[in-house]
């Protein structure tokens, strides 16, 4: 993605309506593939892809859980996609979409019985009932810039909307930070300055019982 970035080349973020199993280009950028999204499978992509080509477009959570079949979502799946941002496109918030997951899982489990139902039943003459009306969603505010990054972070892996180091940019240059990846050639004893989100930490003991500690640094 940085050698990508690196080269003027646009990584679009994941996007149920536009995204395919894999990465694909698009012009002169590179659209994220589902598969790619944390607890997406391939069988759940193959059938968001059957429900789009049916549909065109996807214009709601449950219009989008409706015409999948819901055996291949769960509140898991339905969780990554907002969080990544996939579903930003079908015109609501992430905070709203995420309010009422178990709420369209549920709505989705009887509506697709009773499809079942009601097509098992034309054959004694049954009508199939119109597909009833969404419900309103939750106004709900946006999520905090940091949320929405680590959300995307925690699910693809790396930050589409932004990153959270962009703005301390200036100052960073300021002080001269280098990249992480330059600390390696840089000579022994030499004194440098380095910044980065601590991704995780061990603490450690010594054998005099002095507290240390292992980070994990991430930068741009």
């Amino acid at each position: 993605i940085n050698e990508a970035r690196g080269m003027g080349i646009t990584v679009l973020p994941p996007d149920v309506n536009s995204s395919d199993l894999d990465f694909t280009p698009v012009g002169e950028a590179i659209r994220f593939g589902l598969r790619a999204i944390k607890n997406v499978g391939e069988n759940t992509v193959k059938g968001i892809l059957e429900a789009r080509t049916e549909l065109g477009k996807f214009t709601s959570i449950y219009q989008f859980c409706d015409h999948i079949d819901i055996r291949l979502l769960n509140k898991r799946v339905l969780e990554s996609l907002i969080k990544s941002g996939a579903m930003d496109t079908i015109g609501a918030r992430r905070a709203q979409l995420f309010a009422v997951i178990d709420r369209v899982v549920e709505l989705a489990q009887r509506r697709q019985r009773d499809r079942t139902s009601a097509q098992h039943g034309l054959f004694g003459g049954t009508a199939v009932a119109e597909e009833p009306a969404d419900e309103p969603l939750p106004d709900l505010e946006e999520w905090a810039e940091q949320e929405m990054l680590s959300s995307e972070f925690a699910t693809v892996g790396f930050y589409i909307s932004g990153h959270p180091l962009a703005k301390f940019a200036a100052k960073l240059a300021e002080l001269g930070a280098i990249d992480l990846a330059a600390v390696e050639g840089r000579r022994n004893g030499e004194e440098i300055t380095v910044a980065g989100i601590v991704i995780a930490m061990r603490s450690m003991r010594s054998r005099k019982g002095d507290r240390w500690g292992i980070l994990t640094l991430q930068d741009m």
